[in-house]
């Protein structure tokens, strides 16, 4: 094995400081520059540079110096061993076969004596376990029958109070997550048999208890259930629910409209009113652009587009009447008439946008126009 430091001549004990010194040194003493090409010397100076490159660096000197002081050790090993001592004679010692099977005997009885108690410990506790996983839920069986009694007796929330303190149910509990999950539908089935009906109160009663006590809450029974906060004054209930839908995108454009409506029609707030129905108009926007492209306003027609959104042009043409906007409006009612050309309501509008701006004769023309079109409301004072 070469012998770097020898090379450098250095020690093995040489700091990094000393190593880079001597190589500099030798380095300009066999450089090949110097002896014009003096193989020997060029030979010198190539092993110089490479035991530079492995000292220098400290991975590669551990390496290195690993290696070489094994190889130092283990010739000195070597040498140091070459004398062989005679081997020593052991004692005679007569062996005690009948007393290595006794004890050999002793030992195994008392692990099978420690096993044996170890068993009977474990199955003790078992039995322990059991005896009190089978009175839990003879407890818990007892607290269901609760739950049936109090159900039968339309005490439905105290029940679902119960039903939720059981959960989650055990394997031997299957009837009761089958019963838990029948009436929650169930419940669900009667809000909205009473929402059809109209009967808020009662279908707010059914909704809330689903809301509560069900990890599944259809979107669909969440708008119900706003909507019905509108119609039993609780306006700030309803729009908490409609916000709800909107961060879950549930029908956004509708829900924005309802979201105006509740600011309008419970809350007289116009001005709130009108910054949703203009959300819902960028909304309805862009799902133009998503689906016609940029020239939507050209190829679309009413055949492409919900109900819903003449509403929303409807109603955000009306309010900016109200907030004197005439000229938003005849943009949202030159949009309406676009697409729905047969609405009269369209062309009473614009009338009434006109009529705000002192139009009289384009204002009479718009009414005109409604009239023609089965507009119920007389004509107004400006066309006689």
């Amino acid at each position: 094995m070469k012998n770097h430091y020898q090379t450098l001549e250095l020690s093995p004990t040489a700091t990094q400081k000393q190593i880079k010194a001597a190589f500099k040194s030798l380095a300009v003493r066999f450089h090949p520059d110097k002896h014009h090409g003096d193989l020997e010397m060029e030979e010198r100076f190539k092993k110089i540079n490479e035991a530079y490159q492995i000292l220098s660096d400290p991975y590669k000197k551990t390496q290195f110096d690993l290696q070489f002081h094994y190889q130092n050790f283990s010739s000195t090993r070597t040498q140091t061993s070459s004398y062989h001592h005679p081997p020593r004679r052991r004692p005679y010692v007569e062996f005690d076969y009948k007393g290595n099977i006794k004890s050999t005997l002793y030992a195994f009885g008392i692990t099978f004596l420690i096993a044996l108690v170890a068993m009977g410990v474990m199955g003790v506790h078992k039995l322990y376990l059991r005896n009190k996983y089978e009175k839990i839920l003879v407890e818990r069986r007892v607290i269901f029958d609760q739950v049936l009694e109090l159900y039968s007796s339309d005490k439905i929330k105290e029940s679902l109070v119960l039903m939720a303190d059981l959960a989650p149910f055990k394997t031997e509990e299957q009837d009761m997550r089958i019963f838990r999950s029948e009436k929650l539908e169930e419940l669900i089935f009667k809000g909205e048999a009473y929402y059809v009906e109209k009967d808020f109160e009662q279908a707010i009663r059914y909704y809330e208890l689903v809301d509560q006590f069900s990890p599944y809450r259809p979107r669909a029974m969440k708008a119900h259930l706003a909507r019905s906060y509108r119609f039993v004054n609780k306006p700030h209930e309803s729009l908490r629910l409609f916000a709800e839908l909107i961060d879950d995108k549930y029908q956004v454009i509708p829900t924005l409209i309802q979201i105006a409506e509740v600011y309008r029609e419970e809350l007289d707030d116009n001005s709130s009113s009108k910054n949703y129905l203009e959300l819902a108009r960028e909304a309805a926007v862009r799902e133009y652009r998503n689906r016609f492209g940029k020239a939507y306003s050209v190829v679309i027609t009413s055949e492409y587009i919900p109900y819903d959104h003449y509403y929303l042009f409807e109603d955000l043409a009306n309010i900016y009447n109200t907030m004197d906007e005439p000229e938003n409006s005849l943009g949202a009612t030159h949009w309406m008439k676009r697409i729905w050309p047969d609405s009269a309501n369209s062309y009473f509008i614009a009338g009434k946008s006109h009529e705000l701006m002192g139009s009289g004769p384009e204002a009479c023309g718009q009414y005109q126009i409604a009239r023609f079109l089965g507009h119920p409301t007389p004509l107004s004072s400006v066309c006689n």
